[in-house]
């Protein structure tokens, strides 16, 4: 799976924070990251939310489907 822009930009603000020895920039830097990290698990938070809806309505829609959609978000859906 590719890395998202924001995803990136948290790698490249880590390294650079480790890296420094400027007072300064550590602390922009931290400010910096701290703000993609907050982004990054808002980001995440929704992704769930809409999984879980997903599975929801698959679940209201087929009651059947709710074990096998559970599996496919699970990452371990096998046929058969």
């Amino acid at each position: 799976m590719a890395l998202s822009a924001l995803q990136k930009r948290i790698i490249e603000l880590s390294s650079r924070l480790v890296a420094t020895d400027d007072l300064h920039q550590f602390k922009q830097l931290a400010s910096e990251l701290r703000k993609a990290l907050h982004e990054h698990v808002t980001h995440l938070r929704l992704s769930i939310d809409d999984t879980k809806k997903q599975i929801a309505m698959a679940a209201a829609s087929k009651p059947s489907t709710t074990k096998t959609a559970t599996r496919v978000v699970r990452g371990y859906y096998r046929d058969g």
